[in-house]
């Protein structure tokens, strides 16, 4: 089998970080970003029914019926031991 040979990491520098965050590139992981993103449109939610029981095909802002579901599903999974998370305390 061939190897395949790992370049050295660059550096990471203050020019070189100006000029990705001069492009719009965010260094927030994807899953942060769309956990943040979720977030907000449930505390949108929040302030329009004064509840977070959203249903689970609720079309005005597709998908986070589902979203709200999987939170409480891993919300359980914490509580009980049971499986992975991706909850983390700071979440909760």
């Amino acid at each position: 089998t061939t190897k395949i040979k790992r370049q050295p990491a660059t550096q990471l520098t203050e020019e070189r970080i100006s000029a990705l965050k001069s492009i719009g590139f965010s260094f927030e992981s994807p899953r942060k970003r769309t956990w943040n993103k979720r977030f907000d449109e449930l505390s949108h939610y929040r302030a329009l029914h004064s509840d977070c029981l959203v249903p689970l095909h609720y079309e005005t802002i597709p998908g986070l019926g589902i979203w709200v579901r999987n939170q409480r599903t891993q919300y359980r999974n914490i509580l009980s031991g049971k499986g992975s998370s991706h909850l983390t305390p700071e979440r909760i």
